[in-house]
C-alpha cells in the first residue's frame, strides 16, 4: 500500500482528484519526441492517498498530423489521431492489472492542459544506469541505484520488460517509442515488513497504435536514439507484422546493450 503524503506544501496545485507540488517539475531532456518541450512531468497525489505521476499536457501541442491509413482509407486522406487520447486509450485498456504494465489512476482537464495520472514510480531504468542525481531522482526522493540493480539484476530488469511489453502486445498495442527512460521502477513495500521490492513498469503509450485497425506501415516513430531502421521497399499490408516484430527486436537488443 503506498504511504498517504503529506499537504504542507504551499505550491500544491488542485485539479479535481489530482494535485501536485508545483516545484517538483522533471526537467526536460534532449533528443525527446516532438511534445516533450511542452509537457511537464509533476510528483502529486491521487484522490490524497497516493503519490502519482502526474503529466501535463499543453492542448496546443497534442495534434499529431499521423496518417493512419485503413483499409477503407484511401491514399493520400487519413485522420489526425490525438497523441494524448492515445495514451489514455492504452492506459485504460487493461481489465486486469499486470504488474509490469503502469496503473492508470485518471485524467483531468483545464482550459489550457490535459492532465494525466499513473502510479508514483521513483526512477527509470535509464536513472539506474547513468550517473546523474547523486542518490535522488528529481523529485527529491533518496534512491539507492546500486540496491536496486542488485535487487532486480540485469536480466530480471529485461524479462519484467518484455513481460510488459508482451501484455500490450496481447491487448493489440505496440508502442513504438522503446527506450530505458519508458520503463519505470516502481518501489513496493514488502507486508508487514521494511524492506522493497521492485518492479519495472512500461509506460508512455503516446505513439503507440493498434496495428489491426492502421495496417500500413507509417513513418518511424520513436526518440532520437532509439528509432529503429526502416525497409526501405516496406509498403504492404502483408510486411505489417514483420516490420513491427523486427521493429520491438531491434529495440529490446538495444535496450539489453544499454547494460
Amino acid at each position: 500500500m503506498a504511504a498517504k503524503p503529506e499537504n504542507s506544501n504551499t505550491n500544491l496545485e488542485r485539479k479535481g482528484k489530482l494535485s501536485f507540488d508545483k516545484s517538483l517539475s522533471c526537467p526536460n531532456e534532449t533528443g525527446e519526441n516532438p511534445t516533450t518541450f511542452k509537457t511537464h512531468v509533476f510528483r502529486g497525489t491521487f484522490e490524497n492517498k497516493m503519490f502519482a505521476c502526474i503529466r501535463r499536457y499543453e492542448k496546443d501541442s497534442l495534434k499529431l498530423n499521423l496518417m493512419c491509413h485503413t483499409r477503407e482509407t484511401p491514399p493520400g486522406e487519413g485522420k489526425a489521431i490525438d497523441e494524448i487520447q492515445r495514451d489514455i486509450d492504452v492506459l485504460q485498456q487493461p481489465k486486469h492489472l499486470q504488474e509490469n504494465f503502469i496503473r492508470y489512476l485518471c485524467s483531468e482537464k483545464d482550459d489550457d492542459f490535459f492532465y494525466v495520472a499513473t502510479e508514483w514510480c521513483i526512477c527509470s531504468v535509464e536513472d539506474l544506469y547513468e550517473g546523474k542525481g547523486n542518490g535522488f531522482n528529481w523529485a527529491k526522493e533518496k534512491i539507492d541505484k546500486e540496491l536496486i540493480k542488485e535487487s532486480l539484476g540485469e536480466k530480471e530488469i529485461l524479462r519484467q520488460a518484455a513481460e510488459g511489453l508482451a501484455f500490450l502486445h496481447a491487448l493489440g498495442f505496440v508502442h513504438r517509442n522503446l527506450k530505458p527512460s519508458n520503463f519505470l521502477i516502481a518501489q513496493l513495500q514488502q507486508f508487514r515488513c521494511d524492506r522493497f521490492h521492485y518492479l519495472v513498469k512500461l509506460s508512455d503509450f503516446r505513439m503507440s497504435k493498434k496495428p489491426i485497425d492502421c495496417p500500413i506501415v507509417s513513418d518511424t516513430k520513436g526518440s532520437k536514439g532509439w528509432t529503429y531502421p526502416k525497409p526501405a521497399t516496406l509498403n504492404t499490408e502483408a510486411k505489417t507484422s514483420t516490420y513491427t516484430s523486427a521493429g520491438m527486436y531491434f529495440s529490446l537488443v538495444a535496450f539489453f546493450i544499454t547494460f
